[in-house]
């Protein structure tokens, strides 16, 4: 038994659940696998001494039980925060994936979906966690704040709060990256545009969004 079941969490790719074990809540990740348990636990524990993830209490099995962090999707958070709010957002989720690409070596945080993190809110501060970690690819940093980027295009905000996000991200990339960043950002908006199959020109939307912030490529 993994305790009992208080709910069930969204996920695409496993089983995920919060759970009350001896009254105590942990969040209880299902894995395909033993290996894919194996290996995500130990990112997690690898992450842990540097970056905010949740704690690995025990793997059993192809079963992670975990810390539970209690706060919002970061989706949910930048869907309702202000521009001042976007700009620390974007500089946790940037700082985030460095401390992954640091820690990896040549390999780099390959899923920035938003609802990847929690943002724990603290009077006027937050605080950013990584919650998700069983994937990987080979690959930079600059990459890494690509994706963060195309994934804020897409939601459903004022195009003023997507660019505060953008240019918090160019701000923190030196001149040169900036060029790749942008090349990545156009690259990841075609992927995602197509993969949701949403009826968006991704010409018009990086126009908008980088060109139009004067961020020429």
């Amino acid at each position: 038994m993994m305790g009992e079941i208080i709910k069930r969490f969204e996920s695409k790719k496993n089983s995920v659940f919060l759970v009350s074990v001896e009254g105590i809540m942990q969040v209880v990740k299902v894995h395909e696998s033993e290996e894919k348990a194996y290996f995500e636990s130990e990112v997690l524990k690898r992450l842990y001494l540097y970056a905010n993830v949740p704690k690995v209490i025990k793997v059993e099995s192809n079963r992670i039980y975990m810390e539970y962090i209690e706060g919002k999707l970061a989706v949910d958070y930048f869907l309702e925060c202000d521009t001042e709010e976007v700009k620390e957002l974007a500089r946790q989720m940037l700082s985030f994936c460095r401390v992954y690409s640091d820690q990896f070596d040549n390999f780099r945080l390959s899923d920035t979906n938003f609802r990847n993190f929690i943002v724990v809110e603290m009077d006027e501060e937050i605080e950013l966690y990584g919650v998700d970690f069983e994937e990987r690819e080979e690959g930079t940093l600059i990459k890494s704040a690509a994706e963060l980027c195309a994934f804020s295009f897409l939601y459903d905000v004022d195009a003023y709060k997507k660019k505060t996000f953008y240019n918090t991200i160019a701000s923190n990339c030196s001149e040169q990256e900036v060029d790749f960043l942008n090349d990545y950002i156009f690259n990841s908006l075609n992927k995602l545009i197509k993969r949701r199959r949403l009826n968006l020109n991704v010409k018009s939307v990086f126009e908008e969004l980088v060109i139009g912030n004067g961020h020429m490529v």
